[in-house]
């Protein structure tokens, strides 16, 4: 009886956590509208066959493009699960658990990734990054695997898991195969020498193809001109915003909104706690750092520090040239490194009582932030599922609109209402991109939506603008601006 208990002892722990990370991911995931960036993906899985698929993403562009294994599964999702936002969401849940399984060793990171207000914010979003984040934490545990065994060079155990976690890494996105890179610098300043054996590269050899299949597909769509949105700005403020997010600070602070319109001293001052919280953060996540590190030899160290400043470095460069805004999402493959030392502090804690109310503090941190993050109306996405409803009931009134918002989560909602004929009813709000809120005839409308007004700059021109034509600012919904002339 003892025999058959410590058998399946493992089994019944996997499939608790399992459960365990099911239950938190289904509460952290929301019936909100789809945002804009959902909405654009959306847009395109609601199609019929995967070559309208592929023509509709080359039409439209955008990074969605860049995405091709999250756009095939939301694809195939969405004609499982339906069209409810809960359900389409819900493809994210099986990767939560994943990425709970992956570092399981170390018995504290379940209970911190399942609190991490970063990882449960993207459960509830129908975009790649739950996906990565899964990947990269199976791929950064592989190596961690490989590089705790220094002393026996020759024991290749591990390499599958690695090069299949980079290769899944790659798939989801070409910003997560830059991380993906980094995972294999790694592996070869780690192990240099398996470069000479043979029986590496047949180990390899299956994997291959798909490395070649992915780098020939990345390549057609950045010649072809496939590219990410460039307008947003970039610099390394957008990456500092990055790091704010996935340290877990968002939901303590203002909504992103306010956020993005606030300057940093203004913010500290009217939010006091956020340095207190950081503070407390980078101590436990220094002071886990230190115990993780404890168990590799200065090689692995010098490998581990490759994977992650390698990514860091072409994100920056990014940033910096290319004006890309980098944001936390973008380095959603690199949460382990935030949170393996925050488990790792966790364990160190049991023994060394000084460190249990940082990690205590850390803890509660990160549920209320994740609670606030759930459940604020501040934080919560864009009505793009209201505004497409007022605005469908403004032309069937006969109407004048002016809309100034994205326009495939609109068509996405209104094909899910009422089918083609209905999106073609609304492609009279198509915008003309040579024009502006303020500069168009504004006598022609009666009803104007805004998405992100404050992303759309001069707000208070736009403002005195807009009351002298005759239009009053209504009760806004979510992310947007609406002003009305009755």
């Amino acid at each position: 009886m003892n025999v058959l208990t410590g058998r399946f002892r493992p089994t019944l722990i996997t499939g608790i956590l399992v459960l365990i990370a099911l239950a938190v991911g289904a509460a952290a995931i929301t019936t909100q509208s789809l945002w804009m960036d959902e909405g654009n993906m959306m847009y395109k899985a609601v199609t019929p066959s995967v070559s309208i698929l592929w023509a509709c993403a080359t039409h439209y562009g955008g990074s969605e493009i860049q995405m091709p294994l999250f756009t095939l599964c939301l694809w195939g999702w969405e004609k499982i699960a339906g069209v409810s936002e809960y359900a389409l969401r819900a493809i994210n849940l099986p990767f939560l658990a994943l990425m709970v399984l992956s570092f399981r060793r170390y018995r504290f990171w379940p209970l911190v990734c399942l609190t991490s207000p970063f990882v449960l914010y993207y459960v509830g979003e129908l975009r790649p990054y739950m996906f990565q984040m899964a990947g990269g934490a199976l791929g950064f545990s592989a190596l961690c695997g490989i590089l705790q065994r220094d002393g026996e060079m020759e024991d290749m155990a591990g390499v599958h898991a690695l090069i299949g976690s980079a290769l899944f890494l790659a798939a989801t996105s070409l910003t997560a195969a830059v991380c993906s890179v980094g995972l294999v610098l790694a592996l070869v300043v780690a192990r240099p020498c398996w470069l000479a054996r043979g029986r590496f590269w047949l180990k390899v050899a299956g994997w291959v193809p798909i490395a070649l299949l992915l780098l020939g597909y990345y390549g057609y769509t950045l010649m072809a001109g496939y590219r990410g949105t460039m307008d947003r700005g970039g610099g390394l403020l957008s990456m500092g915003f990055g790091c704010y997010e996935m340290m877990g600070l968002l939901g303590l602070g203002p909504g992103r909104d306010a956020f993005r319109s606030a300057d940093i001293v203004g913010l500290i001052a009217g939010n006091p706690w956020l340095p207190l919280a950081a503070l407390v953060i980078v101590v436990a996540w220094w002071s886990g750092l230190k115990e993780f590190f404890g168990c590799y030899s200065w090689r692995a160290r010098v490998a581990l520090v490759c994977s992650v400043f390698f990514p860091l470095l072409i994100f920056i460069g990014l940033s910096v040239v290319a004006h890309f805004s980098v944001l936390g999402r973008h380095m959603s493959p690199l949460i382990p490194v935030l949170l393996v030392p925050l488990a790792c502090a966790c364990e160190a804690a049991v023994t060394r009582p000084l460190l249990r109310p940082v990690v205590i503090a850390v803890l509660l941190c990160g549920g209320v932030s994740a609670v606030m993050l759930r459940f604020s109306n501040k934080h919560a996405r864009d009505d793009y599922r209201g505004a497409t409803r007022l605005v469908l009931e403004a032309l069937r009134k006969g109407r004048s609109v002016l809309w100034r918002a994205d326009m495939n989560t609109p068509r996405y909602y209104a094909f899910r209402e009422g089918g083609a004929p209905l999106v073609q009813y609304i492609q009279i709000l198509e915008p003309d991109p040579r024009e502006d809120s303020t500069s168009v005839d504004l006598k022609s409308f009666d009803i104007i939506f805004i998405n992100r007004p404050d992303l759309s700059g001069a707000q208070g021109e736009r403002g005195t603008i807009f009351r002298q034509a005759g239009f009053k600012l209504c009760p806004k919904l979510t992310g947007f601006e609406i002003w009305d002339r009755r």
